[in-house]
């Protein structure tokens, strides 16, 4: 089944099962890609906010983190 979620101003559709190709339209524009390839942008944007995070804690504070 083909699931469709509204994102600010772009639409995905999608199988509801998170497989296979997503759709993003905006106005007229409309690509396909893989869900693989969302999957790997957002797993990029989570290390690149992660990373920000980290580098901006006390070390009392990663410490208490890592253990």
């Amino acid at each position: 089944m083909i699931i469709s979620r509204k994102v600010g101003h772009a639409t995905f559709h999608h199988d509801d099962e998170f497989k296979g190709e997503v759709t993003i339209e905006k106005g007229d524009l409309r690509v396909s890609v893989s869900m693989e390839s969302l999957r790997g942008l957002v797993a990029e944007s989570i290390r690149h906010e992660l990373a920000n995070h980290i580098a901006k804690m006390k070390p009392a504070d990663l410490l208490r983190r890592i253990a």
